[in-house]
């Protein structure tokens, strides 16, 4: 898990990392709270699990995450930190439909995906562009996604980064950082090695 296993407050950090820029908020007064259930497109059901907003941020690193997962964010008012948003996210679960929009960006395979997620190949082609993925599958891809955001960052582009991540890594034993995707702490880990490397580090 993202918070438990990386420390309170170590998500935050490594989103502020991701950001390289926030754009001025700007209010949005006309914003009334739904009650009715979720709607079926993804950037409604977003909006729907971050209902009573009336502040929209336009490159916040929250936004950066769902950016890349195909979703639209708005960040809810007196909201003390980002994380929140990613919460009740991870509660009510993603669709399926989203993994295309990840994979897409980051260049992973659908049975790439499906070890991620613990689950096979056939059973990941078997769920629907609406399939709800459960609280743990849904965290594990927004772990997914913070890490390839800030391995952007570190080696300037995705087909830089996914070029280390499919080589044998001294520290990892020889082991492809590809290989430790399908884990909570082997994300943490990989986060940590992009650390060092920014700071000039061999990792």
């Amino acid at each position: 898990m993202i918070w438990g296993t990386c420390g309170s407050g170590q998500l935050a950090v490594y989103l502020g990392q991701i950001t390289l820029y926030e754009m001025t908020a700007k209010s949005n007064s006309g914003l009334k709270k739904q009650t009715h259930s979720p709607p079926e497109t993804d950037s409604a059901y977003t909006a729907f699990l971050l209902q009573d907003a009336d502040v929209t941020y336009a490159s916040s690193p929250i936004n950066r995450v769902l950016t890349m997962m195909g979703l639209y964010s708005m960040s809810p008012k007196n909201s003390p930190s980002g994380d929140h948003h990613l919460i009740q996210l991870i509660r009510k679960g993603i669709r399926r439909k989203v993994l295309d929009a990840v994979m897409k960006h980051t260049g992973l395979t659908s049975d790439d995906i499906a070890r991620v997620l613990h689950i096979s190949p056939r059973t990941l082609r078997r769920h629907t562009p609406q399939t709800l993925l459960n609280e743990e599958q849904t965290e594990r891809i927004i772990e997914l996604v913070t890490l390839y955001l800030r391995g952007e960052i570190v080696f300037g582009d995705t087909q830089r980064f996914n070029a280390w991540m499919q080589s044998p890594n001294l520290s990892l034993g020889h082991q492809s950082p590809k290989t430790l995707l399908d884990t909570s702490i082997g994300i943490r880990v990989l986060l940590d090695i992009l650390g060092r490397i920014e700071h000039g580090i061999p990792g």
